[in-house]
């Protein structure tokens, strides 16, 4: 019994659960390097994971005008967009993370041209 009446007094407390929040995005996207055939990106992973823990990252790219879409491991801090002929423009590259509550903003987007093979007579 309780000072205040019947029943009996509860040993538990019940606290408020925090509900998950979307994580922030990645930072300092940057172009890593640029060969003839292909372009690494690299960034900071998200540090504010909004609670949970990151389910994964998406990468986006354009090539041509056709935008690519790339599902990559939530560690992941470097890609490397491969088998592009040379002088190929890559624009909006930009990388998102995901956690339980949805998907982050996109980083502010770069862009990159592969370079072009040098032919020695």
């Amino acid at each position: 019994m309780t000072e205040f009446g019947g029943g009996e007094q509860s040993s538990s407390i019940s606290g408020a659960t925090t509900r998950a929040t979307r994580p922030a995005a990645p930072t300092r996207l940057t172009v890593a390097s640029v060969a003839e055939a292909s372009v690494t990106v690299a960034w900071v992973a998200s540090l504010d994971t909004g609670g949970e823990q990151l389910l994964g990252q998406t990468l986006e790219y354009s090539v041509s005008g056709t935008v690519e879409t790339v599902q990559l491991d939530a560690t992941a801090v470097y890609y490397t967009i491969s088998g592009l002929a040379g002088s190929t423009s890559v624009d909006d590259i930009s990388v998102s993370a995901e956690n339980s509550a949805g998907s982050s903003r996109a980083t502010f987007a770069v862009s990159a041209r592969t370079s072009v093979s040098q032919v020695v007579p």
